[in-house]
């Protein structure tokens, strides 16, 4: 995993996009993962974030980024959702005034990934 955390914080879109995909695969599987993993697999999705450049990419990526709850073992997306959180507000006074409109993008879209397990899971109530 810690090629994959190097790559995500890398500039480069290719190789980022690939080093998300691999983490897609890794999540599909990873049913013990620790909160310490996880810590550390949004540590480098932050600055994965971080790097991306332009409108476009910046959309993309937060789409990807919120659709890897989906992707997450019964039992482990909850607590992947919790460490996001956490994720988030440990480096928000990190975020430069440049970056916060796509950090905004970013929660937005979790946020909607979030409701959309929720609906998934929770079925109405009559």
């Amino acid at each position: 995993m810690c090629v994959c955390r190097y790559a995500t914080s890398r500039a480069d879109k290719v190789v980022r996009d690939k080093a998300v995909l691999a983490l897609e695969r890794y999540l599909r599987s990873a049913h013990d993962m620790t909160e310490l993993e996880m810590r550390k697999i949004w540590k480098a999705l932050f600055y994965c974030f971080w790097h991306s450049d332009k409108p476009k990419v910046q959309a993309d990526l937060a789409e990807r980024l919120a659709a890897l709850v989906h992707v997450m073992p019964q039992g482990q997306a909850w607590p992947f959702v919790r460490v996001f959180w956490s994720t988030m507000c440990r480096e928000w006074t990190l975020i430069d005034r440049l970056r916060l409109d796509k950090f905004y993008m970013l929660m937005r879209r979790w946020s909607q990934g979030i409701l959309k397990v929720i609906r998934q899971h929770c079925p109405p109530q009559s």
